[in-house]
């Protein structure tokens, strides 16, 4: 979505106390896959009805309708799309509870909260600190939603068991260059913003606060290529959601500079294809993206090879499956390890850094040497 977690690392998410469910990072920042069967939805008792505004899923027609001939490229924005009170609530929790951490490289500036995914791992009276984030996640990811955001934007299955969001605070100068948000098997980006909801302009900002995300369309029908210049700009918007399907040289944006000293605060997300053993997963459902000849902004080094691997019956080659047995670090191991940070050292983290690393090919490890 506009705020990419490409080339960064993700902390695990953090209170401000500083206690966290883990310290695996990952440059791509995507959490390792949960267990097949983790049902989102389950780990809260509020209905759908208590998080969501009463009329959006009434509307999913109307919204596939506009989200298919909406242009440069097919998009959505809903608003309002959430309990005002609920959103309210989050909005304090984010401000007051969570830990952000600056990230820059040459294409973005912004604070960052870990993955959201990680929000279970944290102790029980952490977790209690957090009831709105909680509620939102596990609606946003709850087979309802994902049935509904299917059929807004047409794209198939979507998963239940990758959790993919954290929150964003851009600071004055903070910024997103452009970018498509191919990476790995994203399947929908997704946008919330949640501006001062008091503000006498929270009903949108004015274009000179920038903030904005900008949508930009292909150079020519002949090109993958973004024009020089966008063709839409979304502006902050309290209880605004953005949402469009992932597509390689085609879903260009970017955030504007946020000018003045005001913030802009928002929650980011992606949802993914099925995982293996889910409804819907298909071997070849990530090649079925490039079969157009489409090249993404991070691979367009490689565009001849992938066009090649969408366009000709190539036998797909499955990475190797990570290893899971993670028992073979004895204790006499552990205690040579003994400079290393112990929380590395448990089978639940060690399965996690396997899981990322076999998915990126690379994994950053903050906090990596025992703080003793």
């Amino acid at each position: 979505m506009p705020e990419t977690k490409d080339k960064q690392s993700v902390p695990a998410v953090e209170t401000k106390d500083k206690c966290s469910a883990s310290t695996a990072e990952t440059k791509d920042k995507r959490p390792a896959p949960a267990a097949k069967t983790t049902d989102k939805r389950a780990r809260t008792l509020e209905p759908l009805t208590s998080t969501f505004s009463a009329s959006m899923f009434t509307t999913a027609d109307e919204l596939s309708t506009s989200f298919a001939q909406a242009t440069p490229y097919p998009h959505t924005r809903i608003a309002p799309f959430c309990s005002d009170s609920l959103l309210r609530g989050v909005r304090t929790e984010m401000l007051e509870r969570l830990h952000y951490t600056q990230k820059e490289t040459d294409i973005f500036k912004y604070h960052q909260s870990g993955d959201l995914a990680n929000l279970d791992g944290l102790p029980a009276a952490e977790q209690a600190q957090l009831p709105c984030l909680r509620q939102l996640r596990d609606s946003l990811y709850s087979q309802e939603f994902r049935d509904f955001v299917s059929r807004v934007t047409g794209c198939g299955p979507l998963s239940g068991s990758r959790t993919d969001m954290s929150t964003n605070r851009y600071m004055q100068g903070d910024h997103l260059l452009l970018h498509d948000d191919v990476i790995g098997d994203r399947r929908v980006s997704y946008i919330i913003y949640l501006p001062d909801p008091d503000a006498a302009d929270a009903s949108g900002w004015a274009d000179e606060s920038g903030g904005g995300l900008e949508l930009y369309a292909r150079e020519s029908p002949n090109s993958w290529a973004p024009a020089e210049c966008p063709e839409k700009t979304i502006r902050p918007r309290w209880n605004q959601l953005v949402m469009f399907t992932v597509l390689p040289g085609q879903s260009h944006h970017a955030v504007q500079e946020v000018c003045g000293e005001r913030e802009r605060l928002s929650i980011q997300g992606w949802f993914h294809f099925p995982q293996p053993g889910e409804p819907g997963y298909s071997v070849d459902q990530m090649q079925q993206l490039w079969t157009d000849g489409a090249e993404s902004t991070l691979s367009q080094i490689a565009a001849s090879h992938q066009r090649a691997h969408g366009t000709q019956e190539t036998e797909f080659m499955a990475f190797p499956k990570c290893i899971e047995d993670t028992s073979i670090v004895s204790s006499e191991d552990k205690t040579e390890l003994r400079l290393m940070n112990p929380e590395y050292l448990s089978e639940s983290v060690m399965t996690q850094v396997a899981s990322r690393f076999a998915d990126d090919s690379h994994i950053e490890l903050a906090q990596f040497l025992n703080p003793a």
